[in-house]
Order: structure tokens, then sequence, then C-alpha cells
């Protein structure tokens, strides 16, 4: 007679994350395109005068609303996929785990400037000390120009470890963001009204607004398409995650 076997006598069973790829991608994709939507309707009831109440929840140049709470979350996301494929890296003795680690901070230190507008302080005091104007009118781009070439010298020996189409995703994806964050800002800047500005219409505000749509929808096209990148070296490289495209 065999006494049963006890749970200590069992091999363990596999373990393993599952995540459903695609998903995760359309859920966020479609919550960000309704954002777009919904601030769209926005600009058209400002530019027609119409005054409801709570429309600036859904503003995409509002800070503290909804738009900016979504896009925050999109860069805490980003930041925990880099953590995560920090600590597979570690584990692995990769000798880039490293930059993933630092990755994985400076997305969240994004996340944090998201919410609470961190790098909106160095715009009045530049304004001031340097009299800035035009596409320099919202300072704090000469500081995201220079940091944006910093990082990507960094890792460029980084990148060139990645496969190729890895690769190609990072800079498509940080192209979309920089092109967002700090171009399309410039752009705004040069078309931007100051609010002491004596007989504006609606329509003087348009060249701005578009702008500053194609800025807040770059940005958070270019994190979807990062968090797509990250997904996808997950489920090429890592053997603890299962991820379905479907």
């Amino acid at each position: 007679m065999h006494a049963p076997p006890t749970d200590a006598g069992r091999a363990p069973a596999s373990m393993f994350m599952s995540i459903n790829v695609a998903a995760v991608l359309r859920a966020l994709g479609l919550a960000a395109a309704g954002l777009v939507f919904l601030h769209i309707l926005v600009v058209l009831t400002y530019l027609a005068d119409w005054s409801l109440p709570g429309v600036n929840r859904f503003y995409l140049d509002q800070e503290g609303n909804v738009p900016t709470w979504f896009s925050s979350l999109l860069l805490l996301i980003s930041a925990l996929l880099l953590g995560l494929i920090a600590g597979l890296k570690q584990r692995a003795r990769d000798r880039f785990h490293a930059q993933w680690l630092l990755l994985a901070l400076l997305f969240l230190g994004l996340s944090l400037d998201e919410s609470a507008s961190f790098h909106e302080v160095l715009i009045n005091p530049m304004v001031k000390a340097f009299d800035l104007r035009g596409v320099l009118r919202f300072g704090w781009v000469i500081a995201g120009a220079l940091f944006a070439v910093a990082v990507l010298l960094y890792y460029l020996r980084f990148l060139g470890s990645l496969p190729a189409r890895t690769r190609a995703l990072f800079l498509v994806s940080g192209g979309l963001y920089v092109l967002g964050a700090v171009g399309m800002e410039m752009v705004g800047g040069y078309f931007f009204i100051e609010p002491e500005t004596a007989g504006i219409a609606g329509a003087d505000l348009v060249p701005y607004m578009v702008a500053m749509t194609l800025e807040e929808t770059l940005e958070m096209t270019g994190i979807l398409v990062f968090i797509h990148t990250l997904l996808d070296y997950l489920k090429s490289s890592s053997p603890v995650i299962l991820l379905r495209v479907g």
C-alpha cells in the first residue's frame, strides 16, 4: 500500500504570465482615439462659443484632467514593462541590463512629469530671462531637445545590440514622441497668442489648437508604439512570459 503523493513530492507546476498583446493594444488604442475625438469636440464647442460645463476635462492642452491621466498611465505601463525586462536581463546576466533599468526609471520620471507638469516650471523663467519668442516661446523645449539627443547618443550601443525589428520600432516610437513633445510644441509656440492680447477671436487660435492636437496625438501614438515594441520584444525573448497575439 502506497501513501498518496504529497505536495512536497510533486514537481512544481510551470509558472508563466499570460498577456493578450492584441487585446491590450486594442484597448489602449481605442481609449487614445476616443480621447482625441472628445478633444476635437471640445475645440469645436469652444470655436462655436458654446459654454458647456466640464469640457476642459477632455481638453488635451489642459493639465490635471482625463487625457493627462491617460498619458501618464501609458508612460507608467512603459516603465513597468521596461522594469520587467530589466529584471529578466539581470537574471540572465545581460550586459545591458542596467540600460534597461535606467530606461524604466526614465519613463517613471516622464510619467510623474506628465501628471505634475514639472517641465512647465521652466517656461516663464526662461521666457523672462531670455525674452524667448516664436518657436522657443515654451522655453523648456531647449532642455527637452538637448536631453533627447543626449539619451540617443548614450543608447547608441544599446540600440545596436537589439534585434533589427526592435531597434527600428524603438527609433520610430521615440521619433514620434519627440516630434510631438518637442517639435509640435515649438510649432505651437510659433502660433501661440499671449492671453493678454486684445481682440482675440476664436479663429485666431485655430493654428495653435491644430498644433497642440497634433502634439498630444503624436505623443500618445509614440508611447503606444513603444508599448507594442516592448510587448513584442518580450514575446520573442522571454522564456517565462506567455504573450498571446489574439
